[in-house]
């Protein structure tokens, strides 16, 4: 989450938006515009939970062109 979080922050601060919200704010948004989009909460090494998205990717092929 954290690097697709980055990637859309730089681009909306690239394209002049001014309002970012937060975090939580673009997950619900990006689970309320992407039915396939499933969220889960594993835990990492030091036993907290972590949101993670499973039917998305960060098209990395755009930034080349």
């Amino acid at each position: 989450m954290d690097i697709l979080w980055a990637a859309w922050r730089e681009w909306a601060e690239d394209n002049g938006m001014k309002s970012l919200g937060t975090k939580q704010v673009f997950g619900r948004n990006l689970l309320s515009v992407v039915p396939q989009l499933r969220r889960y909460r594993p835990r990492d090494a030091y036993g907290q939970q972590v949101a993670t998205y499973a039917g998305i990717t960060l098209n990395r092929s755009a930034e080349l062109s």
